[in-house]
């Protein structure tokens, strides 16, 4: 007859092809990337029209000249788009440089400042020359359709006007009832919109919801610029009462509404991808000794090289290594059985083929409350614990319920959901499949998919003993003492004990590694607002000198005018932030209340940067004041 190698306990595997798997099925950061530059690229378009609208109105006569010579407005505009087209080649071009170099610098920081986020492994820029022309030319083309929307308003002035040197600004009649106002209704349906994007059902961790989180991100800041917009329409109701000059120069604003909206969001970008972004950094030792928490209010979590057999909450097996006499009041193991397997943490940056198995006793878990759930199956008796769902059911016997942790089933295994299955083989070929039924908000026991003991045993009955343990102290303030004792007396079988806070941030320190790249995203925007509101401040100053010298003539000084030039444009600057922080502060909300531990918010990160953004911006206001004032503005009066 024949024998199969399975009937020898001999297990085939593809090693190869699972080689391949891994590496070729690994996480696409791409369109994170992508998604991460999208307020990048908004807050660069609004600042390439800004730009190309001032140069449009310091033509203001050679168009109206040109419209008046029956040139008409659809060729005079092609004039301007053949002109920002020579324009746009050429910085689309230098920026695919900056963007090569960005790239060669954040694969050098992670093999140095931010080798926390690559474990090791040595990163190689692959050289693609059609993603760099599908970068380039929808770069040109968005460019040009900004332009080319940019150049309607001030074709619709009439020629005369133009070569007098009139803009089209004046507005006539009173203001508009608000429900024919279109900032109200384009408000709400940006409101109505954004909250459907981070409330609508999505899998946890997919590219669908990071999608749908910087959609509706998006939306809320139009919504928030909606309100703004709502709010020079109350400032222009108000122009005929001018009681000061902040006043005054606050009318400036109005007089420019599409300019000052769009300094507002171009700081509103930035500042929400700084604060969205650093809102999710993670610190294992917030809120640590709670249950909830991702260390399950363990306070030491230890792995062994070799098994241990013994039960380490007995007296028998305490005495055994010499642990009779513990230098604190209550220590309590949680052990668990570890088979051979990848290693699925965020740590390994290849897909794994068949994630570690660990086996525990459910049941000290669940009366415990150790850890959060993301998701999980129904649990069927009330108040009952989702680790309760480990226990063995009437179903499928080849079918064992795991719990695995959210960032793992994510990252590491594909974006798996609970109710899906992964395959697996034991040492003698028999095949049989683990459901998930949970999954727990990123915790230390990541990298590994949770099932009952029982099970485990009778899948695994050659692999005996526990190799991963968590302890509970009493008092916390013996954890130092305990950890060196036990490290010492299970020196042999290889024991590594630490802080399970300690553990839970090597894992964090790969998100919060990614975060620190993304953020430096986000410094970029905020450094394309700054340089929106240095144009804008200078623009408006140099329209308006022949007004300042005649306002200097009647007696007001340099340093009052500055005053002036300042109220005009330092609450744009304010606005911009506190609507980036607080479309922000929205739209992090649901996903910080779903992570449902204490670890809360890095409040003195948060306000930090935005306060140094915030008085960052203020200052440059004033040096930008004081800097277009300089020249002597009585020459603006004898050139008018």
């Amino acid at each position: 007859g024949q024998v199969e190698l399975s009937e020898l306990g001999v297990a085939v595997r593809d090693l190869a092809g699972e080689a391949e798997a891994a590496v070729g099925k690994s996480f696409d950061f791409g369109g994170l990337f992508a998604a991460m530059s999208f307020f990048l690229m908004i807050a660069a378009l609004i600042l390439t029209g800004l730009v190309f609208v001032f140069g449009i109105e310091q033509r203001r006569s050679q168009i109206g000249l040109l419209l008046a010579m029956g040139m008409t407005p659809a060729k005079v505009r092609r004039i301007f788009l053949l002109e920002a087209a020579v324009l746009a080649i050429t910085s689309a071009a230098i920026g695919l440089f900056g963007g090569w170099i960005y790239t060669k610098l954040a694969l050098r920081g992670m093999s140095g400042a931010w080798q926390a986020a690559a474990s090791g492994i040595e990163f190689v820029y692959d050289f693609r020359w059609q993603t760099l022309l599908i970068a380039w030319l929808a770069t040109v083309l968005m460019a040009l359709g900004v332009v080319w929307f940019a150049s309607r308003a001030v074709m619709k002035v009439k020629p005369s006007e133009l070569i007098s040197g009139g803009d089209g600004t004046v507005k006539t009649g009173g203001p508009k009832p608000l429900k024919k106002c279109w900032s109200v209704w384009l408000g709400l349906l940006s409101l109505v919109a954004g909250l459907g994007c981070l409330f609508a059902p999505k899998a946890p961790g997919s590219m669908t919801e990071q999608g749908l989180f910087f959609g509706a991100g998006f939306l809320l800041t139009m919504a928030g610029l909606c309100v703004a917009a709502l709010g020079l329409r109350q400032l222009e109701r108000g122009r005929e009462k001018l009681p000061t000059l902040g006043s005054l120069g606050r009318q400036n604003a109005v007089r420019r509404t599409g300019r000052s909206l769009a300094v507002i969001g171009l700081m509103a970008a930035g500042v929400f991808m700084v604060t969205a972004v650093n809102s999710f950094r993670l610190d294992g030792h917030a809120g640590a000794e709670s249950r909830s928490s991702g260390t399950g209010g363990f306070a030491l979590s230890a792995q062994s090289t070799l098994p241990i057999y013994e039960d380490l909450n007995s007296e028998q097996g305490r005495e055994k290594f010499g642990l009779t006499s513990m230098p604190a009041d209550k220590i309590d193991v949680v052990a668990f059985r570890v088979s051979d397997g990848d290693d699925a943490s965020c740590l390994n940056l290849n897909r794994a083929q068949q994630p570690r198995l660990m086996g525990v006793a459910a049941k000290s878990l669940a009366e415990r409350g150790a850890f959060s759930f993301a998701s999980s199956k129904k649990v069927e008796a009330e108040g009952a614990s989702a680790w309760s769902l480990l226990e063995p059911s009437s179903g499928d016997a080849n079918v064992i319920p795991g719990i695995i942790d959210l960032n793992t089933a994510t990252y590491a295994l594909g974006g798996l959901k609970v109710g899906d299955r992964i395959a697996y083989e034991t040492a003698s070929g028999e095949k049989f499949e683990v459901e998930l039924v949970g999954m727990l908000n990123g915790s230390l026991l990541q990298g590994s998919v949770i099932i009952s003991e029982a099970a485990f045993i009778e899948q695994f009955p050659d692999a005996g003993g526990y190799r991963y343990f968590l302890v509970d102290v009493e008092p916390r303030e013996k954890t130092d003492a305990v950890a060196t004792l036990m490290t010492r007396m299970l020196e042999d079988r290889g024991l590594s004990v630490g802080s399970a806070a300690d553990k839970l941030n090597e894992f964090n320190a790969v998100q919060n590694t990614y975060l620190s790249i993304f953020s430096t995203l986000g410094g970029l925007g905020i450094l394309l607002g700054t340089v929106g509101l240095a144009v804008v401040v200078g623009r408006n100053v140099l329209e308006r000198r022949g007004q300042l010298g005649l306002m200097q003539a009647f007696g007001f000084t340099r340093k009052r005018l500055g005053r002036m030039v300042l109220a005009e444009h330092w609450f744009l600057h304010v606005f911009g932030v506190l609507l980036g922080v607080a479309a922000a502060a929205v739209a992090v909300a649901p996903k910080l209340l779903a992570r449902g531990d204490d670890s809360g918010l890095p409040l003195t990160l948060l306000a930090g940067v935005n306060g140094a953004i915030l008085i960052g911006g203020l200052v440059f206001c004033v040096l930008a004041a004081k800097l277009v004032l300089r020249g002597p503005l009585m020459d603006a009066i004898r050139s008018e």
